[in-house]
């Protein structure tokens, strides 16, 4: 039985970012910026969270990996990402059937072009026949499963030039120039904009290159977790107030309300703290997670389906505000639910299956 409280940190990072993208389709944000409370969840973004801890846990999975043992890497990842993300297509496809969309695409080579890049790597590709569904993209959040997927590549090329002699040494230059090298191309992206930029700045930006430093971070702590652990491990308390210090003081000082995956000095800072944060909170409290959710892990589901739902409430149910929200928020995380007893844990349970009849072959 694991101790650690990954699995809880997970789904807290989904729940918030699912909360957030809720409040601002339905209106409620511009309503409450202003409110102490909604600055703390704000600042409390999901997606870099997620980011780090995949760095952190594929460093873990890929270590001392070699030969038929990438085989065996390559068929972990691909069923922990595609069933479910699978499962989610078909439910897109049934929202934009509800909504009487279909008529309109099924002669569109752009509508088959999304189909084919939703089901394989290119999750990035929204093309202009989506902006009429509710916030814009029926699904907009699933642009970071590209960024994954590009993740799992990253890493086995780390593993791969980062072995041998010196091993320690050589694994946190690379960690340290990947790092200064990605978080380089955020801080450009940030200054110079995106939009008007050359073809190759677009398709960077697209790309998991600015988002390595988030990875790479949690890559840096699993390769030094034997000097790094002493001061996660049951310090949740200590960086709770080194967060809380922060946000009070970009809140109620600085006025500032922004969370950017291209940070400036300020949003670097809250990143900072918040990987802190997350990573003492999995490495306090042994057996919390086990406690409260078991082996259900339904932070994929919520993220994949949030947005869906929300964009179905949003189009079907006149009553907005709190109480279209809600119902959103609540259909989400059942249909979480439902994805990982009937699709994603049984995908994950094949795992052995496949590893065992390619041992056979």
């Amino acid at each position: 039985m694991r101790t650690n409280n990954f699995g809880l940190v997970r789904l807290m990072a989904a729940l918030q970012v699912m909360f957030f993208h809720v409040i601002f389709l339905f209106g409620i944000w511009s309503d409450h910026k202003d409110n102490l409370v909604f600055q703390l969840i704000h600042n409390l973004p999901g997606v870099p969270v997620f980011f780090s801890l995949s760095g952190y846990l594929l460093a873990g999975s890929v270590r001392g990996v070699s030969g038929l043992g990438w085989r065996r890497y390559a068929i972990n990842r691909i069923l922990r990402i595609y069933p479910g993300l699978w499962g989610a297509f078909l439910f897109t496809l049934f929202a934009v059937i509800l909504m009487g969309r279909t008529e309109s695409l099924w002669g569109r080579t752009d509508f088959w072009a999304w189909c084919v890049a939703q089901l394989t790597v290119y999750q990035t590709y929204f093309p202009s026949w989506m902006g009429g569904f509710g916030a814009g993209y029926i699904n907009g959040p699933i642009w970071t499963i590209a960024v994954e997927l590009q993740f799992y590549v990253f890493i086995a090329i780390y593993q791969i030039v980062s072995s041998g002699i010196a091993r320690t040494v050589r694994a946190n230059l690379l960690i340290a120039a990947v790092f200064v090298g990605s978080l380089s191309l955020a801080c450009y992206f940030r200054t110079e904009g995106i939009e008007g930029a050359g073809l190759l700045s677009r398709v960077a930006s697209r790309s998991v290159l600015p988002y390595l430093f988030f990875f790479f971070v949690g890559v840096f702590i699993r390769e030094n977790e034997m000097h790094v652990a002493p001061f996660l491990r049951n310090r949740f308390f200590v960086w709770l107030a080194l967060w809380l210090a922060y946000v009070f003081v970009a809140f109620s000082i600085m006025r500032s309300y922004e969370v950017l995956y291209f940070p400036d000095l300020g949003a670097l800072l809250l990143y900072f703290t918040l990987v802190g944060l997350a990573f003492s909170f999995a490495f306090s409290f042994d057996g919390l997670s086990n406690r409260l959710i078991g082996d259900s892990d339904i932070s994929y589901g919520v993220y994949l389906y949030h947005m869906i739902v929300a964009n179905l409430v949003f189009y079907f149910v006149t009553t907005k505000g709190w109480q279209g929200a809600l119902l959103a928020m609540v259909c989400s995380v059942i249909i979480a639910f439902v994805s990982w007893r009937l699709i994603e844990h049984p995908a994950l349970r094949l795992k052995e299956s496949f590893i065992s009849a390619h041992r056979t072959t």
